[in-house]
């Protein structure tokens, strides 16, 4: 019989993650700087923009007490600091946080928002912390990067044996569709408009060193296709990123062993750890000296008026329940499969046109969404998709019905809240 947890704290450590940039822009825009810390924390919260946005309402239903910060994320976290004393900077403010809050679970919602040297000083300098838990989605460069953690959440199965060879115990949870406070009690995709026939909101993966054939690809259809993108590019910095080319062949030159133990002796500087452990993956042909992305450019200059600024929260939400057809593509790394966004179209009720991948059956059925196998294959199903929209809008009918019965953040929460209830208990 599990206990009961009334009284007992989580707090939860989002992150702002690539998206810091809009994350700064929705804070002016809201004016987020005139509210408390708790009043903007209620208001990222209703806007989607802590996902998932529903986990403090869901765990509170089991009688947790949920406290959620952003740590990475400077504004709001200044806002916290206001009436509680001085810091020097985002560290020592989250350290102040904790201290306030004496959680009994620290729960990470991405587990490299702090360093690894942070995370594990967390229990000696904080005896009642009891556990320290987190969510990973997409696999690391370094599973033993996370050995200091007492449970991972696993979003991928074909992954777990890597985190359990590691040591590091793991627990099951794919992502889930979270509309977020604000459309929380809507009929989601249900009644508006579908004017947008084709859609793409997220990373297009200008930027990004594991996402270069969805970067090839959405290159592709907007040739060929009228498909409309919302999409983040992240800066990049040419010579930065040719320097780190240079430092990661030149350490090559050294014996793995010597490169693990700079990389433990360096655990408080994410930088440094973060180029000893990359230069391990070099060494082992895994990931490349020089990224893909040097002298390309970005689709919002090869296509403008087609590639449209990022979106997030509720307005990424919405876009989708605008549109008849929303496509996606993982990334480059085999084994992902069942990414955010595939919860998140169906959620909305579009149309999903995805990649196929090796374990999506798990996730959903084959008359539930439509997959693609190349390029060329993804354009053919696009345009039989949108020359037939009663085909696409039952299909999505039938992956928004999915969705609801078994991939949401409530049911996402209740397996969270039965493996927080019995660690505490072995514990205990």
């Amino acid at each position: 019989m599990l206990g009961n947890m009334k009284g007992k704290k989580i707090l939860r450590v989002c992150s702002a993650g690539l998206y810091k940039a809009q994350y700064g822009k929705y804070f002016e825009k809201y004016g987020l700087g005139r509210l408390s810390y708790g009043e903007a924390v209620q208001k990222l919260r209703e806007d989607g923009l802590l996902y998932p946005s529903g986990f403090r309402r869901h765990m509170s239903e089991y009688d947790w007490e949920v406290y959620e910060v952003v740590a990475d994320f400077w504004p709001l976290q200044q806002l916290w600091l206001q009436g509680q004393g001085k810091a020097e900077d985002q560290l020592e403010i989250f350290y102040q946080q904790i201290e306030a809050i004496q959680p009994d679970i620290v729960y990470f919602q991405e587990l490299d928002v702090v360093s690894r040297g942070v995370r594990t000083s967390l229990k000696n300098k904080f005896p009642f912390i009891k556990l320290v838990a987190g969510f990973k989605g997409f696999p690391p460069v370094d599973y033993d990067n996370y050995s200091d953690i007492d449970v991972v959440f696993n979003a991928y199965p074909a992954f777990a044996a890597a985190w359990q060879k590691a040591g590091i115990p793991i627990y099951p949870l794919p992502h889930c569709f979270d509309p977020g406070e604000a459309l929380f009690n809507l009929r989601m995709g249900k009644g508006g408009e579908r004017d947008i026939p084709f859609a793409f909101v997220g990373s297009t993966g200008y930027g990004n060193a594991n996402q270069r054939h969805r970067y090839e690809l959405l290159k592709f259809l907007l040739r060929y296709t009228d498909l409309q993108v919302w999409g983040l590019e992240l800066p990049v910095n040419v010579f930065r990123l040719e320097v780190r080319a240079w430092l990661l062949a030149l350490f090559s030159l050294l014996p793995n062993r010597l490169l693990v133990v700079l990389k433990e002796r360096v655990a408080f500087i994410p930088l440094a750890a973060l180029l000893f452990a990359e230069t391990v993956q070099v060494k082992a042909k895994r990931i490349p000296a020089r990224e893909w992305y040097v002298g390309k450019q970005p689709l919002a200059h090869l296509f403008p008026g087609r590639v449209h600024a990022p979106v997030s929260g509720q307005d990424y939400l919405r876009l989708m329940g605008k549109s008849q057809v929303v496509l996606n593509m993982h990334t480059d790394v085999a084994g992902e499969a069942g990414n955010i966004r595939m919860f998140e179209a169906t959620g909305m009720g579009a149309c999903l046109l995805v990649d196929k991948r090796e374990g999506l059956a798990a996730l959903f059925a084959d008359n539930e969404t439509v997959m693609f196998t190349s390029g060329q294959d993804c354009l053919e199903k696009a345009r039989e998709l949108l020359t037939h929209p009663s085909r696409a809008g039952e299909i999505a009918g039938r992956g928004q019905q999915r969705t609801f019965r078994e991939h949401t953040s409530k049911q996402r929460c209740s397996a969270i809240n039965t493996l927080f209830r019995r660690e505490l208990e072995t514990l205990e």
